[in-house]
């Protein structure tokens, strides 16, 4: 009996022990399960491209307005631009000749200017055949602060040209005519074309090239004018959206940055089709113009013209905001052909004949 007490203590001693043992074995094996399966590649996982409804708000805005006027036999709005504006207006694009405007030439005059390291506002004014204070008047942020390295300056050289330019009227030749027969057209004679276009009375001309005949000048003026004067933050095309994880996406006008609250104006003589808030775009105005061109302005601190107003070529339409999706202030600029997006410069740079006998501001 004495001994069977002495023994239990070991008997103890020894199944602690190999609970001991089991526990350790089992750690060990949980751990390697562990290590291997952390060992083991994962599955490649899809990345889902984040959706953003900024790109394609717009376009199915502008798509419905249209298509209730397609489903309509009526098209109200372009009887009341018929009406109110009288609107034969369409994009000119006069013969590539000297005195003439040509379509590689719109807009020419209307660049951006990128800040370089050491750049003062003296030199870039200087390059550009400005005074500094013309440029600081473009780019009023200017009066306030330094400049930026790295940003876009809106430059205009001909910011003191008249806003319309008369050109000599061109004639073009046709197979078989020669300066009698034009003269005979313009009713005048041979010897004053001749003296005008520098030649002399029996030269052979030649078929498809372009002469300066007399007569009344064709006046042009541009057909946008810029909504704000700001510089390009960002331009037409493809860039990175900062809000749907960097992905690239097609930005479909020009961001001009202004100061909050800066107002900006119409591009153009037309009716307001859309006046509201966008997921996207914040506060927006769409204006409709001739010939089915269509003007958008987006982020706006707030819009001070409602659907159906009428909007004169300049006139304070809206405050720069960041409503929407936006980084900072600025007004976001679309030209469009219906539902069809148009680089925003190219379109700055149309000119349009000014019909004989308006003067400039009925023209527009």
């Amino acid at each position: 009996m004495i001994f069977e007490l002495e023994n239990r203590p070991r008997r103890l001693d020894n199944r602690c022990m190999r609970l001991a043992a089991l526990l350790l074995l089992m750690s060990v094996s949980i751990y390697a399960e562990d290590v291997n399966e952390e060992a083991r590649p994962m599955p490649a996982q899809q990345v889902q491209k984040p959706q953003h409804a900024e790109s394609n708000e717009i376009d199915q805005e502008i798509k419905r307005y249209f298509s209730k006027i397609e489903d309509s036999t009526l098209d109200v709005d372009q009887r009341r631009l018929d009406k109110i504006f009288q609107s034969i207006e369409r994009p000119v694009i006069p013969e590539q000749e000297s005195g003439t405007f040509s379509f590689n030439d719109m807009g020419k005059n209307n660049v951006t200017h990128r800040v370089q390291p050491k750049e003062t506002i003296f030199a870039i004014a200087k390059k550009y055949g400005m005074k500094p204070a013309d440029l600081v008047a473009q780019n009023p942020e200017l009066k306030n602060r330094p400049l930026y390295i790295g940003e876009d300056l809106l430059i205009d050289s001909s910011s003191k040209a008249a806003a319309v330019a008369a050109v000599t009227p061109m004639h073009q030749i046709k197979r078989g005519e020669n300066l009698s027969t034009i003269a005979r057209k313009y009713k005048t004679t041979v010897a004053v074309i001749a003296k005008l276009i520098g030649i002399s009375a029996a030269t052979t001309l030649k078929e498809g090239k372009s002469l300066r005949v007399p007569g009344p000048a064709v006046l042009y003026r541009a057909m946008f004018a810029w909504p704000v004067q700001a510089p390009i933050t960002s331009y037409f095309g493809r860039r990175y959206n900062p809000f749907i994880g960097g992905f690239p996406q097609f930005h479909k006008g020009l961001d001009l940055g202004a100061y909050l609250g800066t107002p900006f104006h119409a591009a153009r003589d037309g009716i307001v089709i859309f006046s509201g808030r966008m997921e996207g775009y914040g506060n927006c105005i769409f204006v409709r113009h001739a010939a089915d061109l269509v003007t958008v302005y987006g982020h706006n601190k707030v819009n001070l013209v409602k659907q159906g107003d009428v909007v004169r070529q300049g006139q304070v339409i809206g405050q720069v905001g960041r409503t929407g999706s936006a980084t900072g202030p600025h007004l976001h600029f679309e030209v469009r052909k219906q539902e069809l997006a148009l680089n925003p410069l190219v379109a700055l740079g149309w000119k349009e004949v000014v019909q004989q006998g308006q003067n400039v501001a009925q023209a527009r």
